[in-house]
């Protein structure tokens, strides 16, 4: 059930950076269990990506770029 939920789960991210909300982006904590929550983990650091790029904090932004990309190789293909 879970990988059926977390598509709404990992929607937040989304929506705070629609909305610049770039402080409550980098705020965000990354779930306990990332291996069950693998989308919402890659969708977090991706967002605080924007969030540093934004706000002109380029090595952070880098850096979860980087995390983005390993979190994102584990996300298993759909079907």
């Amino acid at each position: 059930m879970a990988d059926w939920i977390e598509s709404h789960v990992s929607a937040l991210p989304h929506v705070l950076i629609r909305f610049g909300r770039w402080e409550e982006v980098i705020d965000l904590e990354l779930p306990e269990d990332r291996d069950l929550y693998c989308v919402t983990t890659a969708m977090i650091h991706y967002a605080k990506g924007v969030a540093y790029a934004a706000l002109g904090r380029i090595p952070e932004a880098e850096e979860a770029r980087s995390a983005f990309t390993v979190a994102a190789a584990a996300v298993p293909r759909a079907g």
